[in-house]
């Protein structure tokens, strides 16, 4: 269980300060671009608090951040940066899904608190999550690589 905490604890960090560290440095080339920079930070912050404090709300609500991030920055961004850190930020996500046989957040975090009718808890019993984040890196790093060798396809 320590490990896994740690794990976490490292991972979202890394994810905080790459990603506080390029918008404080406008590594971005478009206004979206940083606000999926700034959602990253905000996913991060909110994921760190609620495991170092044991706030339920703040882990579910990052929980659900992560997964907007992750879409975000890996199929709307336009900037190389961003895209990598999301491909990154998924293999990480892909690995410990394999390691630890299913989404370790879910499982260290028990309680859920909101943002989960009844509805939105069932469709997304249906999907198989570990088909979506290797076929979201993929276009991640499909774009990455189109975005960094312009006119080579």
């Amino acid at each position: 269980m320590l490990f896994c905490n740690s794990f976490l604890y490292s991972g979202f960090t890394l994810m905080f300060v790459v990603n506080s560290l390029m918008v404080q440095y406008n590594y971005f080339s478009t206004e979206f671009s940083k606000y999926i920079g700034i959602l990253g930070v905000v996913t991060a912050a909110c994921l760190l608090y609620g495991m170092f404090f044991k706030h339920p709300i703040s882990v579910d609500a990052g929980h659900l951040l992560l997964s907007i991030y992750l879409f975000t920055s890996s199929l709307i961004a336009e900037n190389s940066y961003l895209i990598l850190v999301s491909a990154i930020t998924l293999l990480i996500v892909i690995f410990s899904r394999c390691y630890f046989s299913g989404c370790l957040l879910k499982r260290l975090h028990k309680k859920r608190t909101v943002f989960k009718p009844p509805l939105i808890k069932m469709i997304l019993k249906q999907i198989n999550w570990n088909i979506v984040y290797p076929c979201l890196l993929l276009i991640a790093l499909y774009r990455y690589y189109s975005i960094s060798n312009p006119g080579e396809y």
